[in-house]
């Protein structure tokens, strides 16, 4: 019960029960402002029409077809070269998770 594992980066995600994950991201607004709603929409979206929640909740992935975009992404939000090669590396280079 509960033995599950979580990254220690920023925006680490795993599978986690969603009681738990829902509880302990109460807090992710006032730590990280720039979320905002996003947490909450995300686990009301989980919640089924029948009033059930789901037991485990999996981590979200994010996919940018163009790898260019994730080139030139890259390249305007951070402030080396070195930096924006990497960025563009996991950007471009298929499926990534934010904190990855």
């Amino acid at each position: 019960y509960n033995d599950f594992a979580i990254d220690p980066t920023f925006f680490s995600q795993g599978p986690g029960n969603f009681r738990d994950v829902a509880q302990n991201r109460r807090s992710d607004v006032i730590f990280s402002p720039r979320i905002g709603a996003f947490v909450v929409k995300q686990f009301l979206s989980f919640i089924q029409a029948d009033g059930y929640e789901p037991l485990t909740v999996e981590a979200v992935s994010y996919w940018i077809e163009d790898k260019n975009q994730g080139a030139r992404v890259a390249g305007r939000i951070t402030k080396t070269p070195e930096s924006a090669a990497i960025l563009g590396a996991i950007l471009g280079g298929g499926v990534f998770r934010p904190g990855q």
